[in-house]
């Protein structure tokens, strides 16, 4: 086998716990070998047939499995860097979208689907504020029960949902609007970069808080 990084040495490793004698070697010295048989041509059968010749002739050493210690080892490794990779490329996006000029925390609202709708059509359900369903259902999902609990026990988000219930909106209704209070609180903190302070806007809490 030629020396195909990651993937080649995954093969070899099968091969070889499966009773097998197997050889790795750079490609460069079958290139070499292609060289001095003046082989032109570039197909997977012209090359599976180059590298049997240059197994017969050359006699290449065998490989060596690294014991499995080295083995979990280097997975744990690759791994580390992959997550470190992922976490990078996350962060640079987040400071992208962070970087954006504009009413960022409106999109973000919107992306999710808590944004309010009001709804004019029908007698029963004439000027009924109710919110859109368009956006990132998991997000949205995941969103309700955080929403509940900070019913409960935030204290923006507790004032918040008296208001809202005082104004006649129905409980689900309620729990929207709280949804989409926390995102724009999500925001505000990601925006800011600070810890997030129950005290943020107590003096503002009888505006409208954008529903």
């Amino acid at each position: 086998m030629e020396g195909t990084g990651p993937y080649g040495e995954a093969c070899a490793t099968a091969l070889d716990d499966a009773g097998f004698v197997v050889s790795v070697v750079k490609p460069a010295r079958v290139r070499g070998f292609a060289q001095s048989e003046l082989v032109r041509d570039k197909t997977d059968r012209a090359d599976a047939a180059l590298q049997a010749r240059f197994g017969q002739t050359m006699q290449p050493e065998p490989w060596v499995t690294p014991p499995p210690e080295v083995r979990e080892l280097r997975a744990l490794v690759d791994r580390l860097h992959s997550l470190k990779e992922m976490h990078q490329q996350e962060a640079n996006r987040l400071e992208s979208a962070m970087n954006q000029p504009g009413a960022r925390g409106k999109a973000l609202v919107a992306f999710i689907g808590v944004t309010p709708r009001l709804t004019l059509s029908g007698s029963s359900v004439r000027g009924r504020s109710m919110f859109s369903r368009s956006g990132h259902a998991q997000v949205r999902h995941s969103l309700h029960m955080q929403a509940l609990v900070a019913l409960r026990h935030n204290p923006l988000v507790s004032v918040f949902g008296i208001r809202m219930k005082a104004a006649g909106l129905a409980p689900k209704a309620v729990i929207s609007a709280c949804m989409h209070k926390l995102v724009l609180l999500v925001y505000g903190i990601l925006k800011s970069r600070q810890p997030f302070n129950p005290n943020f806007g107590a003096n503002r809490l009888y505006f409208q808080d954008g529903i």
